[in-house]
């Protein structure tokens, strides 16, 4: 008996020792993990004819890799090791790039600028942006806040003026929607600040305004058969928009936005 209870004891402390081993190595591995898992974050220094880039309140990467920023210093592409700035004019059919509302590249690789000057359009064969040419409309193209694709890749614009706009490159021609008196919802009162195509092709349009009254909060426009959504705020209603004032539009994969 005594024999067996000293076997049994000594299976005890095996036992307990492998099970301190497991936790132990368990929890090593569960740190180091952690660790790796961590995010980290850089401060990248730009620096542009000893001027310093801030501000950063756009930013998109090009098919080629490269990082386009709308900054303190206007518009700025960055290869990963310096910057370059394009806010001077090149020749007579470049344009002078002001206040950068909107980055954009879009399906074809294109970068669309949209800014308080109007609609411009990167050129890599002379490295240099454009008013973009051949877009005849009977208003002014001014003031652009928001760029998107839609699955025929088209483009659409959407400005601080309330002005939606559809570029149809197959033909070369524009439309403005929703901006007519008799339209259940017309944009024209408020601004388009956020555009966003989902998966169902819908055109999703957050709006904003400084008086939360003027805001629409979100449209959502089906491109294919014209149907009209709206999205507003509503207390009494937990499932709803938290405020008519939109700042970002996105969707996951999920389809969710």
């Amino acid at each position: 008996k005594i024999l067996i209870s000293s076997l049994h004891s000594i299976n005890a402390i095996n036992f307990s020792y492998n099970y301190f081993i497991f936790i132990f190595t368990f929890f090593n591995l569960y740190i180091s993990n952690a660790q790796k898992n961590e995010i980290e974050f850089k401060k990248i220094f730009i620096e542009i004819e000893g001027e310093e880039v801030y501000d950063v309140s756009k930013i998109v990467q090009d098919h080629q890799g490269y990082i386009w920023m709308a900054t303190n210093l206007g518009l700025i592409k960055y290869n990963g090791i310096e910057g370059k700035k394009y806010n001077k004019k090149v020749n007579d059919a470049s344009i002078i790039i002001g206040e950068v509302g909107a980055l954009f590249v879009d399906s074809q690789g294109d970068i669309w600028i949209g800014s308080n000057s109007g609609l411009s359009k990167y050129n890599p064969d002379c490295d240099c942006i454009y008013r973009y040419p051949s877009i005849d409309i009977d208003t002014h193209l001014t003031s652009v806040l928001s760029i998107t694709e839609d699955k025929n890749q088209d483009l659409w614009f959407g400005t601080q003026n309330g002005e939606l706009y559809r570029y149809t490159k197959e033909n070369n021609s524009i439309t403005q929607f929703l901006n007519a008196p008799s339209e259940s919802i017309n944009l024209t009162e408020t601004s388009i600040t956020n555009l966003i195509v989902d998966q169902n092709n819908n055109l999703c349009i957050g709006t904003h305004s400084f008086l939360p009254e003027n805001s629409l909060g979100l449209i959502q426009f089906n491109i294919d058969t014209g149907a009209i959504k709206q999205f507003l705020n509503e207390p009494e209603n937990p499932k709803n928009l938290l405020d008519n004032r939109i700042s970002a539009l996105y969707e996951d994969n999920k389809a969710k936005y």
